[in-house]
């Protein structure tokens, strides 16, 4: 009799192995969604055959705060709820549902059950979901620390999101460029928002702050995640600008040498005319300024008869004026 009962229980654990190895649900093991807005769980499951259409299905999903309490019905397939639904076909084995307008108490484990007449199972998969209050920061890359000048520059500005209907928009700061903007299912209820901003770098670029951040549909906005760009310029020798800049100076300086000689040779040349004494002829009485400027009165005969106011007077560099103080060289 003992034998017998060892025995039955030996097939019933060996059966159970069996059932838990041969089924099983995929689901993800962790999950976010933000505050008011949406999120997806997808969910696959197998049964037992035969296969059957989904009015003969019902799912339930069940919650609970942590590993350790009671499992709680949070939906059943065949019972209508306010904000989450059944997004899949039971029959096709999708059990993924959807919560509307998510809330602080959906912060909690997830795990799914099947109820048919033939096979009922509860699967062991768990997801854990938790609600931001804020969309998460973008990520922003640059493709180099130091960027050349006057070359194509793509700047990569990247987020996730969990709900299909309440997609992010990532939107840019300077400079500005062309944008480029691509969605892609990540799997495992996440999507992935990319928006590329192509410019060609110049120099007036050098040091801006570039700026992202995500803004989804339901008025939820991201943290800005920012960086400065910083671009190397080139370094070009325009040598018009110098042999300009010299020919400009020596245009100038060549007149003032020019002009500076010319009064000094001048100076030089009044200098030696006007040699000791000095005179100056006027009508009537003749005065004489001397170099120490003393002045005399001379007979004009005898003034004339000096050679040296001869030769002034021959040469032409005096004129006798006939009244006294009307003094003017030529």
């Amino acid at each position: 009799m003992d034998q017998r009962r060892n025995l039955f229980i030996a097939l019933l654990l060996k059966g159970l192995q069996y059932s838990t190895a041969k089924y099983h649900s995929e689901i993800p093991k962790t999950l976010w969604a933000i505050q008011g807005s949406c999120v997806v769980i997808p969910c696959t499951y197998n049964y037992s055959d035969p296969k059957i259409s989904s009015e003969n299905i019902r799912g339930i999903w069940y919650n609970t705060i942590n590993e350790n309490t009671k499992d709680e019905v949070f939906i059943k397939s065949k019972v209508p709820k306010n904000h989450t639904i059944f997004v899949g076909d039971l029959g096709d084995g999708n059990c993924s549902i959807k919560i509307h307008n998510v809330r602080p108490e959906n912060s909690k484990i997830y795990k799914f059950r099947v109820e048919m007449d033939h096979f009922k199972f509860s699967y062991n998969a768990i997801v854990r979901l938790t609600i931001l209050d804020d969309p998460p920061s973008p990520i922003l890359v640059f493709p180099n620390d130091t960027i050349p000048e006057a070359t194509n520059v793509t700047l990569k500005c990247s987020t996730t999101y969990t709900c299909s209907s309440d997609v992010a928009d990532l939107v840019w700061s300077s400079p500005e460029g062309h944008v480029i903007v691509t969605r892609t299912y990540q799997g495992e209820g996440v999507w992935k928002v990319e928006s590329k901003l192509l410019f060609q770098a110049s120099r007036d670029h050098d040091g801006v702050n570039v700026s992202c951040h995500a803004s989804h549909h339901s008025g939820a906005k991201s943290p800005a995640v920012q960086r400065n760009l910083r671009i190397s310029c080139k370094i070009t020798l325009d040598w018009t600008k110098p042999i300009l800049s010299v020919g400009g100076i020596l245009a100038f300086l060549i007149p003032c040498v020019i002009g500076a000689a010319y009064m000094i040779r001048k100076c030089r040349l009044q200098k030696k005319k006007i040699s000791t004494p000095n005179s100056y002829i006027a009508g009537g009485p003749i005065w004489v300024i001397t170099t120490d400027g003393m002045m005399n009165t001379h007979d004009p005969e005898n003034i004339y008869a000096n050679s040296e106011f001869q030769n002034e007077r021959d040469n032409g560099d005096f004129t006798v004026y006939a009244n006294v103080g009307e003094l003017k060289r030529k």
